[in-house]
């Protein structure tokens, strides 16, 4: 009997990883066949005694990138990246790094690179379908959850807790903006540092 107690958990627990990780796919195919989109997010990052909110936009036109907040704008395209910092007045110009899985630079690269390095549980947070991830390396506390929109096809919500700071970023899909390019007339006294 606790045997076939035993092999139910496995058959149950693998189901349930697999379905989770089916939705991450989810995530990453359909962000992938979208050639043009723009969303705009906030980021709302607590501690104790300290609590934080920054907004910002990302766009994402063919093979080019920009993401902006208050403080920094990034215009990421195949040949060339340009981030330019708004409050020390200076324009970094560099070879654009594909390999990133920065959530904010390469969403597809972060959603895909999850699994790598998380287990995955299907879970409900707000009555929307969403997966929470728990690190392989039992050394680290992080942890992940991410909720799908109302049609479970793109993520709308990403809560990351690391001990007492949580970060929650929410994102809202935006429609009839066009995409910002970089101009350097738009920075006129601003250095630039070339490190290609």
């Amino acid at each position: 009997m606790r045997k076939f107690v035993y092999t139910l958990f496995i058959i149950i627990a693998s189901v349930t990883t697999s379905s989770a990780r089916s939705l991450l796919d989810t995530f990453v195919s359909t962000l992938s066949a979208m050639d043009n989109y723009a969303t705009e997010f906030t980021v709302t990052t607590t501690a104790e005694n300290y609590s934080n909110v920054v907004t910002g936009s990302y766009f994402k036109q063919g093979g080019n990138t920009y993401v902006g907040t208050f403080d920094k704008e990034y215009y990421i395209g195949n040949d060339v990246k340009y981030e330019v910092n708004i409050l020390s007045k200076e324009i970094i110009v560099d070879l654009p790094q594909i390999s990133t899985h920065d959530l904010f630079l390469n969403p597809i690269g972060y959603f895909s690179s999850l699994a790598k390095e998380y287990k995955a549980e299907d879970t409900i947070y707000d009555n929307a379908k969403a997966v929470a991830l728990t690190p392989k390396d039992k050394k680290r506390t992080d942890r992940v959850v991410i909720v799908a929109d109302s049609d479970g096809l793109l993520p709308y919500k990403v809560i990351m807790k690391d001990g007492p700071q949580t970060a929650t970023i929410v994102f809202e899909v935006v429609r009839g903006k066009a995409m910002p390019t970089f101009d350097r007339a738009k920075y006129p006294d601003f250095e630039v540092i070339d490190m290609r």
